[in-house]
């Protein structure tokens, strides 16, 4: 089993790439030190390019599909609306790399989200940026 230090630093590293990804395509992002563990809602990365600003929360998974739970999803949003931004998530699939997705496209069950390779939208993010 894999210590919680170690998947945190597994996340730290996977969201510390997606900003690179991310400004070696001309977008400007930032990594959010703390996100998840302050009392008010805050993404992983902030990123934007022309217009365009997103708010990401940032998984990595051996495969999907990927839950995440209503409330993370619902501060993300809140986050999203506040900033006038689209809030997206981004998870980063072992051995096909980082799939990302508009949040209010998930697939919703009664007790959590769901990103599956069949939802439509669902895109790799080398098409969408």
């Amino acid at each position: 089993m894999v210590s919680y230090a170690r998947r945190k630093a597994k996340g730290s590293d996977a969201e510390r790439e997606l900003v690179h990804l991310l400004w070696n395509h001309g977008w400007s992002a930032a990594r959010i030190a703390g996100s998840g563990s302050i009392k008010h809602p805050a993404p992983d990365i902030i990123a934007g390019r022309k217009g365009k600003l997103w708010v990401i929360e940032c998984k990595t998974v051996e495969d999907l599909p990927k839950y995440f739970s209503l409330k993370e999803i619902r501060e993300l949003e809140e986050f999203a609306s506040r900033m006038g931004a689209t809030p997206m998530v981004a998870v980063k699939v072992a051995r096909k790399g980082w799939f990302i997705l508009d949040s209010r496209k998930l697939r919703k069950t009664s007790k959590a989200v769901v990103m599956d390779y069949s939802i439509n939208g669902i895109k790799n993010i080398e098409e969408v940026i």
